[in-house]
């Protein structure tokens, strides 16, 4: 049977032909015991498909390589031969009966999927549970059978969900095509996806390749389904009937041999929220909520985003069809939400709360998988100074948009500082004249080394790249500390007694902490030290206190004197953008006006002084910040904002008295994170 583990381990193998076993093993958390029982199931299945068996010859996979050709051929996958895991059943079980053409009982389950009576029926359990979720229930009469009740459009909510989810598993799309077949009914992907594509190029509008697969899936599952009436709300109406993309959207419609008003209504919907705007104008409702993201998570991460137009147009092309997903209710699924969540935890709360003034627009709320999406794109502008120089150019391509893509490229910079980097949401016409490489995340083939990964790396993925590269193109890059080589170090001076959670708590604390530049990014408790906490019962000028503030890091090396002045020239001339709230203030100004090495101090003021003169902006706590680039300091400042958004902290720091009860706080603080 092939399950989608197998799948999974099977593309891999095929995507990197180099791979050692030892990288593979580590990459897929695999034993030898395991990974022997898993090369012996996936054999035992290429031989039924009569296909030569993969061998391992000096540590690295041997294999036919017309298995690449037959990969993609649907004659490689047998429905019979297809084991659904649990989540996959669920979805299959939803999307099957949301497709039905005929009534439906336990045996057509059993058919489709290959499996017992009893698992259908503990299958339809979780079925139910996820219908009621979302106002659906999933019912069973005699005369109807299996058969869904509530509002088509809540119906097709549900729908996208389990198609968003399927499509996540290497099998996905052959599940699919098993779904529609099963019902006598041959795939027309191609059809939908050619008439939605060119329609849309016609008119210049713009869909990433992964957007548009997932449209034309869920399209080819709307197509074959009875509907029923849709319905939309004034606001949505008012929008759907003025937007521009309408036009466009009719032209499809006639292709797809779709005529009802509120079926073209719906379809327009669902474009745009996957289209990308090509012009500002679409974008002008957004317009303050844009500036409003960029500086909240400039002004709270004290960070400086170069090239702001870029800036600006790169989040817009993000944010308009994130809006509409929104405005519509229509879902969408980023299989790297929770490794976000997990390890870029700062960022992700940075740009969850500069949507809030949005999401009050909306009366809706941002789900974690569109916040993902979001961090991604700032994550990837998140840039340390790399060295650069133009020997090798390499190419990252990345068709779930350029948010994974500049995330990919942030990660790729940091292991080969020295290459020049662009980044293409497709191959599909770009120059390879002068690129020596490419990073993908899909299988492709061109006449140039193409290295397939994920949009997130793990530290044995970084090391299998810097391993390859390294023999490819003779660069000289050093690797990444893994889990096993620490326990190798500890093993040998201490006993061991629980391995598993050592080395799980291990690549969870080197995911988090690990940089290539070997740089130091330090926490809170590192750089506000004793000597930088200092108290003053002087009536001051704002001017005054942010110089007092300052003074500790001019002391002891870490700015000029030119810093301190940048910071006052700032605020004069953009207002108070140091004040967070609270009363606490953050100074700072650019690397470049004066900062030596990285450094924080804090001031608490007796007397509070107005920012810029504004009553609005009084002061009392500054905590002023000397960062060397957009990344080294944010490990102190996640811990800093910790305290500052508890108000119990917030206070207590307040009413400190000594640099002992400051300290208290902080290393209070950094304990309960651990």
């Amino acid at each position: 049977m092939l399950d989608n583990s197998l799948m999974t381990l099977l593309k891999h193998i095929l995507e990197n032909p180099t791979i050692t076993v030892h990288s593979f093993l580590d990459i897929h958390h695999l034993s030898q015991r395991q990974f022997q029982l898993k090369l012996k199931q996936l054999n035992d299945y290429l031989h039924t498909l009569h296909l030569a068996p993969i061998s391992i010859e000096n540590q690295v996979f041997v294999y036919d390589k017309q298995l690449e050709n037959f990969l993609l051929q649907d004659d490689f996958y047998n429905e019979k031969n297809i084991l659904f895991e649990e989540d996959m059943r669920i979805y299959t079980i939803y999307l099957y009966t949301f497709i039905r053409q005929e009534t439906i009982s336990n045996f057509h389950f059993q058919w489709l999927m290959q499996v017992s009576k009893n698992t259908v029926l503990s299958d339809m359990k979780h079925v139910r549970n996820m219908c009621l979720k979302h106002h659906v229930q999933f019912g069973y009469t005699r005369k109807k059978g299996y058969h869904l009740n509530g509002t088509e459009m809540d119906k097709r909510y549900v729908a996208m969900i389990c198609l968003n989810h399927l499509l996540s598993y290497s099998i996905g799309k052959k599940i699919i095509y098993h779904l529609v077949k099963s019902w006598q009914i041959d795939p027309f992907l191609d059809d939908i996806s050619q008439s939605i594509k060119s329609c849309l190029k016609e008119d210049n509008w713009r869909v990433p390749p992964s957007r548009l697969e997932l449209l034309t899936f869920f399209y080819q599952l709307i197509l074959i389904r009875d509907s029923s009436t849709l319905s939309f709300s004034d606001k949505q109406l008012h929008v759907l009937t003025k937007h521009e993309l309408l036009h466009t959207t009719r032209r499809i419609a006639d292709r797809l041999n779709i005529h009802h008003t509120m079926e073209v209504y719906y379809l327009t919907a669902h474009l745009l929220a996957v289209v990308e705007g090509n012009t500002l104008e679409h974008t002008q409702k957004l317009h303050h909520h844009i500036h409003y993201m960029i500086d909240y998570i400039e002004r709270h991460m004290v960070v400086h985003f170069d090239k702001q137009l870029d800036l600006y147009k790169g989040l817009c092309l993000h944010l308009l069809p994130t809006y509409y997903r929104i405005l519509f209710d229509i879902p969408i699924h980023n299989s790297l939400t929770e490794l976000i969540i997990s390890d870029y935890p700062f960022l992700f709360d940075m740009v969850k709360r500069s949507l809030i003034p949005l999401e009050h627009e909306l009366n809706k709320s941002f789900s974690a998988d569109e916040v993902a999406f979001l961090t991604m794109f700032f994550g990837g502008k998140l840039k340390q100074n790399f060295p650069t120089q133009s020997t090798l150019h390499a190419l990252v391509i990345c068709p779930n948009g350029i948010s994974a893509s500049n995330m990919l490229k942030t990660q790729l910079e940091q292991l080969f500082p020295t290459f020049q980097w662009s980044v293409s949401a497709h191959m599909e016409h770009y120059d390879l004249t002068h690129v020596h490489m490419i990073f993908s995340t899909i299988f492709m083939k061109a006449p140039i080394p193409v290295y397939v990964t994920k949009p997130i790396l793990s530290i044995h993925e970084k090391n299998y790249l810097i391993d390859v590269v390294n023999k490819d193109f003779n660069v000289t890059t050093s690797k990444l500390p893994t889990s096993q080589d620490i326990i190798a170090l500890v093993e040998k001076h201490a006993t061991i007694l629980d391995y598993a959670h050592l080395e799980q708590d291990l690549d969870c604390y080197i995911r988090q902490h690990a940089y290539i530049e070997r740089k130091e990014n330090p926490m809170l408790k590192d750089l506000i030290r004793p000597e930088y906490i200092h108290f003053s019962t002087d009536t001051l000028s704002w001017q005054e206190a942010i110089q007092l503030s300052c003074a500790p890091l001019e002391t002891y090396g870490h700015i000029t004197p030119q810093y301190a002045e940048a910071i006052i020239e700032r605020v004069k001339t953009f207002g108070p953008y140091i004040h967070i709230g609270k009363g606490v203030a953050i100074p700072h100004a650019r690397p470049e006006d004066g900062v030596k090495k990285i450094g924080m101090s804090l001031l608490k003021l007796h007397t509070p002084v107005q920012l810029d003169n504004m009553a609005e902006h009084t002061v009392d706590v500054f905590i002023t910040l000397a960062a060397i680039d957009n990344t080294t300091h944010l490990n102190a400042l996640s811990e800093l904002t910790k305290i500052l958004s508890d108000t119990h902290k917030l206070e207590q720091l307040k009413q400190a008295k000594t640099t002992q009860d400051v300290l208290h706080i902080i290393n209070h603080t950094q304990e309960e994170n651990k």
